[in-house]
């Protein structure tokens, strides 16, 4: 192609050079804008996935548009007379301007809000970043944990009510629960992790909500040096583990970061800070988290996403 444009190629490169700065840096979710990303977490995990479905198509059809827009500018470049060429700059020029990424994302959660009914987003303060799991406006402190309010009906007990000494049926066997842990995040938000033991096996149980959405990831502690034996050298050089973690041949994709403190409920002890990354394979079936608690001590856990029906026969301990 080079051969046919001679010193017009110079200009097309600029051209095409501009279009990928102003146009296409971050395609994906990292990189939506800031408020944009604040809103989309505060949201139920469905229309988390049908804010990005109507983005990707908005991706598509841009991306196509400026394929388009590319060639008609150089076919009035190198095909027509010399006084249409600002017309195909204009023309290229008015296509970078009116269809930015910023201004896409914004009109389609706009879009998602009148369709719901949803409150747009006021603040961005650390309490409104997330709804994950049980809500709460107070500030992560070290010496307590946040109180959660979890709505008790003891004809229908649920996980969500799950305490020490409880027993519940999963997989074929009945469980009792022997510790309960409690994640209180920066973000504003918290998370629940038990662990059950049946005999001489034990699985731990996270619970986290996105709106009125319980997610529920069954797992087994896991050593970081089985995961990568350079784990703990990324984390210490660049503040997060990789972005990519292959495990038993299964890709696990980082989403999630978090910061905050961990607390034992079961001892009533006092909150290790902590920091969390969780990752999801390509169909969000397994799930992995890593943990580094007071700057040096590092826990994983690997497992998978269960529904609550698999959980059964939920009973208080006996007094």
């Amino acid at each position: 192609m080079e051969q046919h444009l001679g010193p017009f190629q110079n200009i097309l490169n600029k051209v095409k050079e501009t279009a990928e700065k102003l146009f296409w840096p971050n395609f994906g979710k990292s990189g939506l804008p800031d408020l944009v990303k604040i809103r989309l977490e505060s949201l139920p995990e469905p229309i988390q996935l049908e804010y990005l479905e109507e983005y990707e198509s908005e991706v598509s059809k841009s991306r196509n548009a400026r394929n388009i827009s590319l060639v008609a500018f150089v076919v009035l470049l190198f095909v027509s007379h010399s006084w249409l060429w600002p017309t195909g700059i204009f023309i290229y020029w008015m296509h970078l301007k009116y269809r930015k990424i910023p201004e896409m994302t914004s009109r389609i959660m706009q879009s998602i809000q009148m369709r719901y009914n949803l409150k747009p987003a006021t603040t961005r303060s650390k309490a409104n970043m997330g709804s994950r799991t049980y809500q709460s406006v107070e500030e992560p402190h070290r010496n307590r944990a946040r109180k959660i309010v979890d709505h008790y009906d003891p004809s229908s007990l649920s996980l969500e009510n799950l305490k020490e000494g409880y027993m519940v049926d999963y997989d074929l066997k009945t469980w009792q629960v022997t510790t309960v842990r409690q994640f209180d995040w920066d973000t504003g938000i918290s998370a629940r992790e038990f662990k059950l033991v049946s005999d001489m096996e034990s699985i731990w149980i996270y619970l986290f909500k996105e709106g009125s959405y319980l997610t529920i990831t069954v797992n087994k502690p896991l050593n970081i040096y089985a995961i990568d034996s350079n784990l703990e050298t990324e984390i210490y050089h660049n503040r997060r583990p990789f972005n990519i973690i292959t495990y038993q041949s299964i890709q696990y994709y980082r989403e999630n970061a978090l910061e905050g403190y961990l607390f034992n409920i079961t001892t009533n002890s006092t909150g290790t800070k902590t920091a969390s990354w969780e990752y999801y394979d390509q169909e969000r079936k397994h799930y992995m988290r890593i943990e580094q608690q007071e700057q040096k001590n590092f826990r994983a856990v690997v497992g998978k996403i269960v529904s609550p029906f698999e959980f059964s026969e939920i009973l208080p301990m006996k007094k």
